[in-house]
């Protein structure tokens, strides 16, 4: 039997999927990218990580806390384009998390286990050796001592923001495409040409849509004269429509419309200078990423821009599944 585990880590949110025998994957999920560290098990506070997450990973003399939050205080401290977190022992937790929860029991020493893992293309280049290390049998304990092992006959590593391209039609080979995965805290750039991953005009920013909450957030201060307005309710609410504080009911559409219009037309000024005279050349700008919903109305009538709203966060981490299946 083979099992394929595929992680996308992001900044904001991790995204796995792990199925077999190249069949649809049996598990789908996300989490924030929220990680605390201690030295010592006493000192882990749970009361702001979700109760299911109850596995607090032992390694290398460190206890690991990551999980779903409500604080936004408690996101990972890394900086996202320059600094060195994939790769991290953090980072590495991350995957020995998703393993020690979700792997499927009872997998037998012939059973061929696959690891497909994104990188940022900052980070891309340092691949041979993050492939190296992983290749070690991983070893850990959660903090109830618990030890686990893995050991992965096939570690692939793929460029993050490039995932998404295998799960579209085979028929974007001839055309020049360029996606657009609109995060919560970075933009990731993708261009194809007839197929092939462009390495050299791909790019990330900081740019993520925490900003549009952040202009949103300063709206609402001036406009109803409240100071105190906590951002991460307001990011759960700008799904919803409406946001709640106070007693008042408050329509957040025309807020997102606003500031989702400055945001798209900032971001396609953005493509344009990055991109240059390729920029023209593109046959179809794919936007995707948990984001989508906040700019989806603002992009909805620019021809060459579509916005794929099914499964849009998890597009890289179904490519990169699907990648295995085709290799």
């Amino acid at each position: 039997m083979k099992i394929t585990t595929a992680i996308d880590t992001g900044y904001g949110y991790t995204k796995y999927c792990i199925g077999k025998n190249n069949k649809p994957p049996f598990m789908k999920n996300k989490f924030q990218t929220v990680i605390n560290t201690f030295d010592k098990i006493n000192n882990i506070d749970l009361k702001y990580y979700s109760k299911d997450d109850d596995i607090i990973i032992h390694y290398n003399n460190t206890y690991y806390q990551i999980g779903n939050t409500t604080s936004s205080d408690f996101f990972a401290n890394v900086n996202t384009l320059n600094g060195e977190f994939h790769g991290s022992d953090a980072w590495k937790c991350i995957i020995f998390k998703i393993l020690a929860k979700n792997f499927p029991k009872g997998t037998k020493k012939e059973d061929s286990l696959d690891l497909i893992i994104g990188l940022p293309l900052n980070q891309y280049q340092k691949k041979e050796l993050i492939v190296n290390d992983l290749l070690k049998t991983i070893k850990f304990r959660d903090s109830k001592n618990k030890s686990y092992s893995f050991k992965f006959d096939n570690i692939v590593i793929l460029p993050q923001s490039a995932g998404s391209i295998f799960t579209f039609d085979n028929k974007i080979e001839n055309y020049e495409i360029c996606i657009v995965d609109i995060g919560h805290f970075t933009i990731d750039v993708a261009v194809f040409e007839h197929g092939q991953y462009n390495t050299k005009l791909s790019f990330a920013v900081n740019e993520g849509t925490h900003n549009i909450s952040t202009k949103i957030l300063d709206l609402l201060k001036c406009d109803f004269e409240i100071q105190d307005i906590p951002k991460a309710k307001l990011e759960s609410d700008l799904i919803r429509g409406n946001f709640t504080f106070k007693g008042k009911t408050i329509d957040l559409e025309p807020y997102k419309l606003k500031v989702g219009n400055e945001y798209a037309n900032k971001l396609i000024e953005l493509l344009k200078t990055r991109l240059g005279t390729m920029y023209d050349m593109i046959n179809q700008y794919i936007v995707i990423g948990g984001g989508i919903n906040l700019v989806f109305n603002s992009f909805k009538n620019v021809d060459i821009f579509s916005c794929e709203t099914k499964d849009a966060s998890f597009r890289n981490v179904l490519g990169f599944y699907n990648f295995n299946s085709i290799e």
